[in-house]
């Protein structure tokens, strides 16, 4: 997959979905600092896509990052009011930060 993905982007840097695929291959190698930067890249080409934004906001996330997963959500959503993902995203920092209070209390 990695072949195919620098084949196509050689040919076209700012091909989007290639650069979507590209990050989605750095996550599930658990380079996330990469996917991060690779969804940056793609904000410089197309402002406010959605699907990076949710991305980021996943990655952050995993990273436990919760205000930068949770303003990365929210974004997406602006963008993109169906975005399930994102959704689902907020809801997990929201359980997170129940479960925090909860052994604090």
């Amino acid at each position: 997959a990695m072949d195919l993905v620098q084949e196509i982007k050689s040919k076209d840097p700012i091909n989007v979905k290639c650069l979507m695929f590209l990050g989605e291959i750095q996550q599930a190698q658990n380079k996330l600092d990469e996917a991060t930067e690779t969804y940056k890249m793609i904000s410089y080409i197309k402002d406010n896509y959605a699907p990076a934004l949710c991305e980021r906001g996943t990655i952050y996330l995993k990273q436990s990052k919760l205000e930068r997963a949770e303003s990365f959500f929210k974004r997406c959503i602006k963008n993109d009011p169906k975005n399930v993902k994102a959704y689902f995203g907020l809801a997990k920092i929201a359980k997170l930060q129940n479960v925090k209070m909860s052994i604090i209390r």
